[in-house]
């Protein structure tokens, strides 16, 4: 018995319009599969551990080199939860050129959470920072200095 690789990222987002088309458009993935219609029944609430009768739909896109992520929406949301609470993620894309990723996303509604940011690791010089996404999904970019 093993475990054979990663099969998907799920995040939740509260417009998943909105997320289709942030990364498709403005981040180059590819729409993998459509978003569903509203479904939700007893059954995968109480899996899901959501207030029954709460429905969801949901959308597949890939980034390039592989990774799949899953958006779902909910038709009853939480609140954001703090990138320092336990249980908390973000997803960490590596970029070409991170400054030039900044603006893109600047530009496209992102925030930056700060100017890119660096460490020495093994040798290499490593630029990161967050980034808000249009749905308030935090996220990192990286980029190798050379």
């Amino acid at each position: 018995m093993e475990i054979k690789s990663i099969d998907h990222i799920g995040l939740i987002v509260q417009d998943i319009e909105k997320a289709v088309r942030f990364y498709t458009d403005v981040m180059g993935f590819a729409l993998t599969g459509e978003i569903t219609p509203w479904a939700g029944s007893a059954e995968e609430c109480a899996a899901m551990q959501v207030p029954a009768g709460t429905e969801y739909r949901c959308a597949m896109v890939q980034a390039p080199g592989g990774i799949s992520i899953q958006f779902m929406e909910f038709s009853a949301m939480q609140s954001n939860v703090p990138l320092n609470t336990r249980g908390a993620h973000y997803l960490t894309f590596m970029v070409d050129d991170i400054h030039g990723w900044v603006k893109k996303l600047e530009e496209n509604g992102c925030t930056a959470m700060s100017q890119p940011l660096s460490y020495d690791e093994f040798g290499q010089t490593i630029q990161w920072c967050y980034i808000t996404d249009p749905n308030g999904i935090i996220f990192e970019l990286t980029s190798a200095v050379s």
